[in-house]
């Protein structure tokens, strides 16, 4: 199973990539090249980022997941109905992250974000 990188903090990350970096055959610094691109210039796969040898990446993506949220639609194109499900499922997918929601935080609406 793929570890994933980033429910790890991004300091014991670095320390992780950088000897799966050296394990691996590459320099250390590729470890934390590959740190930089989960948190500070994020990119949603191992083969966007092009700074690191093709071949590593291709390691990287046998061992490790970054997965992503994206954003299934414009705010803007979603009707009042759509808007409230969505915050709906928001606060559903905080719940299982956190364990317990606190509260609203997020009520998307095409006029405004409250």
């Amino acid at each position: 199973m793929k570890q994933n990188l980033l429910n790890i903090v991004p300091s014991d990350a670095e320390d992780v990539l950088r000897q799966f970096a050296v394990e691996h055959g590459e320099k250390a610094f590729r470890g934390s090249q590959v740190a930089r691109h989960l948190w500070q210039s994020p990119v949603d796969s191992f083969g966007a980022m092009t700074d690191v040898p093709s071949a590593f990446r291709k390691v990287l993506d046998e061992h490790f997941s970054i997965p992503r949220l994206s954003l299934a639609a414009r705010l803007d194109e979603l009707n009042p109905d759509e808007c409230d499900r969505e915050a709906q499922r928001l606060r559903e997918l905080a719940r299982c992250v956190r364990g317990a929601v606190r509260g609203p935080t997020l009520v998307p609406r095409p006029e405004r974000v409250t």
